[in-house]
């Protein structure tokens, strides 16, 4: 992958090679964003299945 970016750099020239590593790290950022938005919406369902269920246990 990294040799790709390399290769195509010393194509392009420099000035690409920059933009593309911008995009390129915006892209990871916001996979990187995603990733930790699914997993705080996970943690979030994952409070609501429990919850009902330790106070239905609590209830009986």
């Amino acid at each position: 992958m990294f040799l790709i970016i390399l290769w195509a750099a010393g194509n392009a020239g420099w000035e690409c090679f920059v933009v593309f590593g911008g995009h390129l790290k915006n892209l990871i950022y916001k996979v990187m964003v995603v990733i930790e938005f699914e997993q705080h919406l996970l943690e979030q369902l994952d409070l609501k299945l429990e919850t009902p269920c330790q106070v239905g246990r609590s209830g009986r």
